[in-house]
C-alpha cells in the first residue's frame, strides 16, 4: 500500500517575507510625495532659520606663563622658620602655575574687571551681576596645556571686533589680580619676617655670633619681602593676540539643513509605517479587538 505525501515548500516563509517586503514597498511608493517632500521643506526652513539667526564669532587669545620658580634657597628659609610660606611660593610658582592662571581667570576677581570695564551688565542685558557672570561663564571658555603651559582663551560673541577686544582683556584683568595677590603674599612675608627680628634681637643668645648671623640673614629676606611687594612674581606674555575672527562659529548652516532633512526623513518614514500597521490592524477583526484593547488601556479619563 503506497502513501502519497505532500511535500510543503520550504520557500513558503520566504515568500511571505518576501510580499511583507513587497507591501512595505508598496506602502511607501503611495506615500513618496511626503515621505520626500515634507523633509524637503523641513530643510528649506531650516535653512531659513539658520540665515534669520544671529551669527557668533569665536575670537582666540594665547599667551604663556614664563615666570621662573622662586629659589629654593628663600623657600627653604621661609620653611625653616615656620608658617609653611616656601611650600605657598614654591607653589604657586611651579609647574602647575598653568592651571592657577586658568583658575584664576574663571575667578570673579577677573570676571568683575571685565563687567565693569565693558559695562557687560547693559550689554548682555542682565538683571545683575550674578547673572552676568553666568551669561560671561558661558560666553568665554578657558582651556591650559600642563606640557606646553599655554593658556587659550576662546571668546564667542555676535560682535567680532568685541569678541576679541574682551579676550585680550582677560590678559590684563590677570595681570591685575596676580599683582593684588603677590603684593598681598609679599607682605605676609614681610611682616614675618619683620615679627622674627623683633623675637630675635630680645632673645638672649650665648654665642652673639650666632645672633648677629641670623639678624643679618633675616633683614636681608625682610628687604627682599619689601622689594617684592612692587614686583610681578609672574611673567605673564601674550603669545597670540585675539583678531577679530572673519569666519562665523555658528551656526552652522550645511549642518543644520543636513541633520534637519534627515531626522525629519526618519521621522516620516516612522509615521507612514505606523500609520499602515493601525490601519492593517482596524481591518483585521482579530487585530481591531487588540487595537481597541490598546487604545483602552492608553486612555487617561475612562468611559462610564
Amino acid at each position: 500500500m503506497t502513501h502519497d505525501h505532500e511535500v510543503v515548500a520550504p520557500s513558503s516563509y520566504d515568500d511571505g517575507d518576501e510580499i511583507s517586503i513587497i507591501d512595505l514597498l508598496t506602502t511607501l511608493g503611495e506615500n513618496k510625495k511626503k515621505l520626500f517632500l515634507i523633509p524637503f521643506l523641513c530643510a528649506c526652513i531650516a535653512a531659513l532659520v539658520s540665515f534669520i539667526v544671529t551669527p557668533s564669532y569665536t575670537a582666540k587669545a594665547v599667551f604663556v606663563n614664563s615666570s621662573k620658580p622662586a629659589s629654593s634657597a628663600s623657600s627653604q628659609l621661609l620653611d625653616s622658620l615656620g608658617g609653611g610660606l616656601g611650600a605657598s611660593v614654591a607653589g604657586a610658582l611651579g609647574p602647575n602655575a598653568g592651571d592657577t592662571l586658568a583658575a584664576l581667570l574663571q575667578s570673579n576677581s577677573v570676571r568683575d574687571q571685565l563687567i565693569e570695564k565693558f559695562a557687560l551688565q547693559e550689554y548682555y542685558h542682565s538683571k545683575n551681576w550674578e547673572e552676568v557672570r553666568k551669561v560671561l561663564f558661558g560666553a568665554v571658555k578657558i582651556s591650559s596645556d600642563k606640557k606646553t603651559s599655554l593658556i587659550t582663551i576662546e571668546v564667542k560673541d555676535k560682535d567680532p571686533e568685541f569678541a576679541a577686544r574682551l579676550a585680550n582683556a582677560h590678559l590684563e584683568a590677570l595681570r591685575h589680580l596676580q599683582k593684588r595677590l603677590s603684593k598681598e603674599e609679599a607682605q605676609q612675608r614681610r611682616d614675618y619676617f619683620e615679627q622674627q627680628i623683633e623675637v630675635i634681637s630680645q632673645k638672649p643668645f650665648r654665642d652673639p655670633l650666632i645672633q648677629a648671623a641670623l639678624m643679618n640673614s633675616l633683614i636681608r629676606q625682610y628687604e627682599t619681602a619689601r622689594m617684592d611687594e612692587s614686583r610681578e612674581s609672574l611673567v605673564i606674555q601674550a603669545v597670540d593676540l585675539a583678531s577679530a575672527p572673519i569666519q562665523r562659529s555658528s551656526p552652522k548652516r550645511t549642518m543644520m539643513v543636513l541633520v534637519t532633512g534627515v531626522a525629519s526623513f526618519f521621522m516620516m518614514l516612522l509615521w507612514i509605517l505606523v500609520r499602515n500597521a493601525l490601519h492593517q490592524a482596524r481591518k483585521n477583526p482579530e487585530d481591531a479587538s487588540r487595537f481597541e484593547l490598546m487604545i483602552a488601556a492608553w486612555r487617561f479619563s475612562k468611559k462610564r
